[in-house]
């Protein structure tokens, strides 16, 4: 199928939309079973009135909702609950599958939707106790008023679902129904709540990395797993805030490092380099604790991801600009999160208006929203913008905890488990029960996988840790577990006027830790680090699993003080960027993190930005468009100059070296250069890097012969090579090439003999011993990779062709029927970027080149002149298939382009196609 290039005109939306579904359905009628009943009527149903007048139950006066050309709604009302009945009521008309999906899978109930082969999936979910955190969330930690607007969003969410057979809800409840019968529920409260968990489990920060490095113990040394999570590169790119001071509340023993290296030695788990806590490669047992360690990895990726590939590559950009650097002399404001690709867009576009603000009636916004959740999560009211990004904060620790039936140890004493049971009711009929266990660090999680039960049967330990009998198991602290008041904060930032009440809300926003930036059109701008972050001992840094039994490894009572968290308020440079780099220098006192991104986009927006204000200039609207699509590669402006010194020999290994003389290091999706040089990039990684890592890291079914890593092994087969297999899906595979690789790369560089450097022969190859050897045998790799994959003419590579996005409904498009997924999904498009470019459409290098995550939207705000601002979502407003509004801003957010975003009524009335009137 060809990569979509061209951009609908809206004038011919409807009709092509129309031709679309009589195509679809004759598709369908030719099908088997579900063609044979359905009809253009069958597709057509859902779609939702979007003119006239309908009545809406529950409203104190009429309410009026106006949607742009792009289907955008910008809803009227004269009070609060009128506003969020009137923004779940519509929420509900363009997206009620997706918020049905969601609130299944927080709740651990994706099995009464989808059916048998999620069971394991919910038992996992049910075992975090998502929904459960949500209700308690709700009864005890929010306040009347937010609960008020929660309750006026679910009543209308309810008020149109009322009276509606599934089928006339969306499309997928007709699929649905050839597999069982399926009732639709009332909406609640805690639905809403819920989903800031699962928004808080895909940015929960380094719950990979601390499992990846233990996996990589099983075959490299402690050295070498360190040489391969290098420390941030302050000298390149410079942290978030500059120079902040803070100083400990408590004393010695009430903070962890600012460098976020322990300095504890043996409670039981064996350490590593620099006191973390990490299992002898040599000991005998670490496979046994391998397997454990997979199996939690693998039940990870297992949990649907409605964020991005469960942690892996999950960043953002945003910067600000005061309006001293700017064409408008107010501040600029650009933001796009880089999330998973999907369909419906995980963004919904709305703003959400009192007539008159006013005590009964206190909100002015507009912006990004989630389906399902009242308020806007990212956008500005009539006084401040907002943006959020990643921060990365380490909220999450894995605790070996010694149990046996009765209880766990703590110390030398044996505590009692907290448990509960849950049953996971599934589709047709059937049900599973399950026993959730819990300790004081949180939940058994390996109580969910047969092979994480005998989890620590080999477990590598010290000669001080508790007798092994009955193993040890493995549970989860995370701070998301704990009621929060992230709710709270949405609304409040809402309604703030000032820097003051952004802090304020920003106070109330727990989990997940984000980076927020602030401007306002007073000219100020801002930045503030919030969040629940942990304080762990001197002896615990979060870089590997813990001893549960012993208390030096707990986490503090208190967390970091919001007092003591990084912020800033009109920095003398005049900007301020974010986008997932280390938010300040080694000198502060608390430990955030010890993996930060590594920079490479942070630093690439500061240098686009100083380049433009140098000698007096001034950033425009349309500059902070042309940053946000800038592609151009760190890593290929470090390794090409290598790669074109390097003697080729071969002519059409040579032909494809000449691609990358003069080129620029962009990543346009023409490129034929950016296609070769991310191939011998991804070959280098693999040679290199990917072949010497543990099969649990290696992409699934991908087999090399290898030295046997179990250290059991008898002493003369050891020498004798091993089939593995990789066991890791090709998006969540090692290594991914993202910036921390570039960290790696870069010193390894300038040593030519370097281990990293040696590659054993193979069929084809003589072994390799050189930086150089190894370059050139990558180089060879690539080309033939790129011959199987464009053809043999050089001339018509492109990047594009190789990395491309496809949008697929993340339910039945992925795993329905063919002609299902014919119906839901969506592509591909051609993409310029690449990993760490500031146009960040992310590959896994490990896994092939396809795009596993994107801009999800991108908008420039125009901080006081509020209707010159700029925004895009990845697809549309709609969620139903075939809908006019289902991708129809994809083609332009592909090429980069922005849609102008009305905010003033004036502007809104202007801009309307349609009308609706909401009356009581």
């Amino acid at each position: 199928m060809p990569a979509n290039t061209t951009v609908s005109s809206p004038k011919k939306k409807g009709r092509r939309a129309r031709l679309l579904v009589i195509a679809l359905v004759l598709a369908l009628v030719a099908g088997i079973g579900y063609g044979a009943y359905w009809s253009v009527s069958t597709v057509r149903a859902p779609f939702p009135q979007t003119t006239g007048t309908l009545q809406l139950a529950g409203l104190s006066g009429p309410v009026d909702v106006k949607r742009d050309d792009y289907g955008v709604p910008q809803i009227y009302a004269s009070t609060d609950e009128d506003l969020f009945r009137a923004q779940g009521y519509v929420q509900a008309q363009d997206r009620f599958w997706e918020m049905d999906v969601r609130r299944h899978m927080t709740a651990g109930r994706m099995s009464e939707l989808l059916g048998e082969k999620l069971v394991d999936t919910d038992a996992f979910l049910r075992t975090l106790g998502w929904h459960r955190v949500a209700e308690e969330e709700f009864d005890t930690k929010l306040s009347e008023e937010t609960k008020k607007n929660l309750q006026a969003y679910a009543d209308g969410v309810n008020a149109y679902l009322k009276d509606k057979e599934p089928r006339d809800v969306s499309v997928e409840y007709s699929a649905l129904a050839f597999e069982h019968d399926y009732t639709i529920e009332p909406w609640t409260p805690v639905d809403s709540v819920a989903w800031l968990k699962a928004m808080a489990w895909d940015l929960r920060g380094n719950m990979e990395d601390e499992i990846d490095r233990s996996l990589m113990r099983g075959r490299l040394s402690g050295e070498q797993v360190e040489e391969l999570y290098p420390g941030y590169p302050y000298d390149l790119h410079r942290p978030i805030v500059d120079d902040f001071e803070a100083t400990p509340a408590g004393g010695e023993d009430d903070g962890g490092t600012g460098s976020g290296t322990g300095t504890g030695s043996g409670s039981g788990v064996q350490n590593g380099p620099q006191g973390t806590q990490a299992p002898a490669a040599q000991n005998g047992a670490q496979n046994g604790f391998q397997t454990q360690l997979a199996a939690l990895s693998e039940a990870l990726d297992d949990v649907p991801a409605l964020l991005g590939t469960n942690g892996h590559g999950i960043g953002s950009n945003s910067w600000v600009i005061s309006g001293r650097y700017t064409t408008t002399g107010k501040p600029l404001l650009a933001n796009d999160p880089h999330l998973a690709p999907q369909l419906p867009s995980l963004w919904y576009q709305m703003g959400l208006h009192c007539r008159a603000v006013s005590e009964t009636c206190r909100y002015d916004v507009a912006g990004y929203t989630f389906a399902g959740m009242p308020g806007v999560v990212i956008g500005h009211n009539q006084d401040i913008a907002w943006g959020l990004t990643n921060l990365g904060a380490d909220v999450t620790d894995l605790y070996l905890e010694k149990v046996t039936d009765r209880g766990y140890l703590r110390g030398t004493e044996e505590v009692p488990f907290e448990s509960r049971e849950e049953v996971i009711r599934i589709a047709g009929g059937g049900e599973r029960t399950i026993t959730v266990r819990e300790t004081n660090n949180g939940p058994l999680i390996s109580d969910r996988s047969g092979e994480l039960e005998k989890v620590g049967q080999k477990a590598p330990v010290t000669a001080s840790a508790p007798d092994r009998s009955n193993g040890y198991a493995v549970a989860l602290r995370w701070t998301a577990l704990d009621p929060g008041t992230t709710m709270e904060a949405v609304f409040k930032l809402n309604r703030a006027k000032n820097f003051t009440d952004f802090r304020e809300a920003a106070r109330d926003f727990d989990v997940p830790s984000q980076n927020l930036i602030y401007a306002d059109a007073e000219g100020h701008i801002g930045y503030q680090a919030p969040g629940r972050i942990p304080v762990r001992g001197k002896k615990h840094d979060g870089r590997y699993p813990a001893p549960g039994w012993d208390p030096a490894y707990d986490w503090k009572k208190d967390y970091v003080p919001f007092e003591e968290l990084p912020y800033e308020l009109d920095p003398k440079r005049g900007y301020i960027t974010t986008a997932n780099q280390a938010v300040v220098d080694a000198a502060y006192p608390h430990l955030l993190t010890t993996d930060w991104g590594y920079g490479a986009r942070s630093q690439r927006i500061n240098d686009l930005i100083e380049s433009k204000i140098k000698d007096g200039g001034k950033v425009s609207t349309d500059d902070m468009r042309t940053m946000q699509m800038d592609n151009s590669s760190e890593i290929a402006k470090l390794l090409t100059p290598y790669l074109l010194k390097i003697d080729i020999s071969d002519p059409q290994v040579r032909e494809a070296q000449q691609l990358l003389e003069g080129w620029n290091y962009t990543q346009d999706s023409d490129s034929g250069a950016a296609a070769y040089f991310n191939a011998v990039w991804r070959n280098v990684l693999k040679l290199a890097f990917g072949n010497k890592l543990p099969k649990e890291l290696r992409v699934k079914g991908e087999c090399l012969n290898v030295p046997p890593a179990d250290a059991t092994v008898p002493e003369d087969r050891r020498n004798k090579l091993v089939r593995e297999c990789g066991r890791r899906a090709p998006d969540q595979a090692q290594p991914d090439g993202g910036d921390r690789w570039y960290e790696v790369v870069r010193p390894l560089l300038k040593d030519e003999k370097n281990a990293w450097w040696q590659s054993p022969e193979n069929r084809l190859d003589e072994a390799t011993e050189t930086r150089d050897q190894l370059l050139a045998r990558a180089m060879k790799d690539a080309r033939w990779e790129l011959t199987a994959k464009l053809g043999k003419d050089v001339s018509t590579w492109s990047w594009g062709r190789l990395h491309q996005l496809n949008l697929d409904n993340q339910t039945l498009g992925t795993g329905g029927p063919a002609v299902v997924k014919q119906l839901l999904n969506r592509g591909p498009w051609n993409l310029s970027g690449g990993e760490a470019a500031v146009n960040a459409t992310g590959w896994n290098a490990a896994g092939g080149y396809d795009v596993v995550w994107v801009p999800s939207m991108r908008m420039v705000v125009n901080v006081g002149d509020w209707d010159k601002s700029r925004w895009i979502n990845l697809a549309g407003a709609s969620g139903h298939a075939y809908h006019p509004h289902y991708t129809d801003q994809t083609d332009k957010w592909a090429k980069g382009e922005l849609l102008g975003w009305a905010y003033s009524e004036q502007a809104v009335e202007k801009g309307k196609t349609d009308h609706l009137v909401l009356k009581p």
